[in-house]
């Protein structure tokens, strides 16, 4: 959850990261949410990483 936060003051475009990981839609808001204990949420940051990538 920390990660996500810290993001999106960094400038995380929340959209763009759903419109690209539209089936990880739910997913993100559970973490947001705080439903951080799920076997999935490790699949969110690689993704993150991938985005950040895509920008910088």
């Amino acid at each position: 959850m920390r990660r996500l936060v810290c993001e999106f003051y960094d400038g995380l475009n929340f959209g763009r990261f759903v419109r690209k990981n539209s089936d990880k839609k739910g997913l993100v808001t559970d973490v947001l949410i705080g439903d951080l204990f799920k076997d999935d949420v490790d699949e969110l940051w690689p993704l993150l990483d991938e985005l950040k990538s895509e920008i910088a």
